[in-house]
């Protein structure tokens, strides 16, 4: 391993500035999305006082799909050397980093880190990018994931969550306070453009590859919006791979649908996003599952009222009935769209309050949060009070007991599932072929049922 370690850090094309401290971002993925677009974010605004390295695992291609600039270092680890905590713990240590901010989402590869950069006198913050049950099919998928990441909770010096209900359901776990740290926007808050000067169109923006983010169900709720009123368009922003994501071609579903062809206009992956919410007068959200929903925050800037599917922290973004809406059904959808849509004054309401509620997640603020907290970890100073108590809270709060209750619901859907599906090679597999075994497990319908049974539990609470 020592040979292999050399190499790797002989070939490390940057140079370090003494007079700076070493910060290391390890991720366990690189693509083009959310997540990597905030450490991205946060690394560029990072590298002007402190010297960055970036550890990811080894590429086919020896690149990251999303550029990383030429002044932050980065290294590739090939786990068949060695575990690939060891090699990121190994790195750290010859390159003598001060701090290393890491994930903790489940089937990465990082979760044992932690303990180990304890033990080598290295400061590390964990942040989970996603929500910290999410989702139920990962839950149980990895259930001994689930169980090294609580174990690994004590060692990091702080640990960070996107939104108020998971940090609070996190520290239930941790049995320590968490922070809070949302993801910031990307855009500045918008001139308001009025209703008038806006087209009757509803805009959609995401990766659309990805199963979980439900364009079906955006077909179907616009199919839906679009009988009552056929003026109305929808722009879908994103990759879109129809067929093999849900089995049927995109044609196809558009005519079962009873949907022309004119009224969906499918704009692929796009560079600036901005037109398309400057456009648009509604923004539709579908998706399963979210850590935070970055999208949201976007739609938010450019005024757009939001009706989006719930999921569990959705509250920090979307206050019901004032910037947007969240729903169960996809008739509430279709009703909360065709109000927004014909409802002028409304319409206005909530976009001015979308302006208002974007500001308190601008890219200056909590690109300053991030500096507060690493000077407060290097420092020895107590980084989790300060942000236990944040200015970022929803209006509904849950009590302790109703967080509690979240737990133990969750524990008992875990444990029937198990009880329902083998489990004995299910994570092989998973790893073997990823897609695959996603859609199988996905269309089980006693798995899909207690998915259900969760989320309405947790409805109900809020």
């Amino acid at each position: 391993m020592d040979d292999y370690i050399n190499k790797i850090l002989e070939n490390l094309n940057i140079s370090f500035d003494k007079n700076k401290k070493t910060i290391c971002i390890g991720y366990d993925n690189w693509i083009i999305g959310g997540v990597e677009k905030v450490l991205l974010t946060l690394m560029n605004h990072l590298v002007f006082d402190y010297n960055i390295i970036m550890i990811l695992p080894e590429l086919d291609n020896k690149k990251a799909s999303f550029p990383i600039p030429d002044s932050i270092g980065v290294i590739h680890l090939n786990d068949s050397i060695a575990p690939y905590d060891e090699l990121c713990v190994a790195c750290c240590t010859r390159l003598k980093v001060d701090l290393f901010v890491g994930n903790a989402n489940l089937n990465c590869k990082q979760l044992t880190i932690y303990k180990k950069l304890k033990e080598v006198g290295i400061k590390s913050i964990m942040l989970n990018h996603y929500f910290w049950l999410f989702p139920c099919w990962h839950e149980i998928l990895y259930s001994k994931e689930i169980v090294t990441r609580n174990n690994c909770l004590q060692y990091p010096d702080a640990i960070a969550c996107l939104t108020n209900v998971s940090s609070k359901i996190c520290s239930l776990n941790a049995n320590r306070t968490i922070c809070v740290m949302p993801n910031p926007n990307f855009f500045e808050v918008q001139p308001s453009i009025s209703y008038e000067e806006r087209e009757n169109v509803i805009v959609t923006v995401g990766r659309y590859d990805d199963r979980l983010k439900r364009l079906d169900k955006i077909l179907k709720i616009f199919s839906q919006v679009h009988k009552e009123d056929k003026s109305i368009k929808l722009i879908v922003v994103g990759p879109v791979n129809y067929e093999e994501t849900f089995g049927k071609s995109l044609e196809q579903e558009l005519i079962d649908l009873s949907l022309p062809v004119e009224s969906v206009e499918f704009v692929g992956p796009q560079p600036d996003v901005s037109k398309y919410y400057k456009k648009a007068r509604a923004f539709l959200f579908a998706s399963e599952f979210e850590g935070f929903g970055l999208v949201l925050n976007e739609a938010a800037c450019f005024g757009l009222p939001i009706v989006t599917s719930y999921f569990l922290g959705v509250e920090d973004l979307v206050e019901y009935d004032k910037n947007g809406y969240f729903y169960k059904e996809e008739s509430d959808a279709k009703k909360h769209l065709l109000d927004i849509l014909h409802d002028t004054e409304k319409w206005n309401e909530m976009s001015q309050y979308c302006n208002e509620k974007a500001k308190t997640f601008s890219k200056e603020f909590l690109i300053q949060r991030w500096k507060t907290l690493i000077s407060l970890v290097l420092n020895n100073e107590d980084a989790e009070s300060l942000f236990y108590e944040n200015d970022l809270a929803c209006e509904k709060q849950l009590t302790y007991l109703e967080y509690e209750g979240i737990i133990k619901e969750y524990e008992k859907i875990v444990e029937e599932a198990s009880q329902r599906i083998n489990r004995a090679d299910a994570a092989q597999d998973f790893l073997s072929n990823s897609l695959e075994h996603e859609r199988k497990l996905y269309s089980n319908p006693s798995f899909k049922h207690l998915i259900k049974v969760f989320i309405k539990k947790i409805f109900r609470i809020h």
